[in-house]
């Protein structure tokens, strides 16, 4: 909006600066290019450039945007795999507890049975 109204301003500024150029031409009667001239090239050299410098910063502010967004999506994909991740390390975990429970009753068992067989051995003899 700034950009714009100092852009409008020039515009404005310009057909003064050109009719003020004609009368200080007319005073002088000179052939070379006066500064007002050199003057005018410039305010139009700047005004081209702060049409285009505020266009690639539309652009700019477009693209950040679309990247902000796309980074929220990937903030929020992270976090449900890391939450799938951690069920599925829960799950995991009590899976290894059962199996280790299996593995000392059957341990026991064995330990058991093997007892339970050797006394038996023993005592036929």
């Amino acid at each position: 909006m700034k950009s714009k109204l100092i852009l409008f301003t020039f515009m404005i500024l310009l057909p003064l600066i050109a009719h003020t150029q004609r009368q200080y031409r007319n005073s002088f009667r000179v052939n070379v290019l006066d500064s007002l001239s050199e003057e005018r090239r410039l305010v139009l050299l700047a005004v081209n450039k702060m049409y285009y410098l505020n266009t690639d910063n539309q652009k700019l502010s477009r693209e950040n945007q679309a990247l902000t967004k796309i980074n929220e999506l990937n903030v929020s994909y992270i976090a449900q795999i890391e939450r799938d991740l951690s069920d599925i390390r829960q799950v995991n975990e009590r899976n290894i507890q059962s199996k280790k429970k299996w593995r000392k009753a059957t341990l026991y068992s064995v330990g058991l049975n093997a007892i339970f067989l050797t006394t038996l051995y023993v005592l036929s003899r």
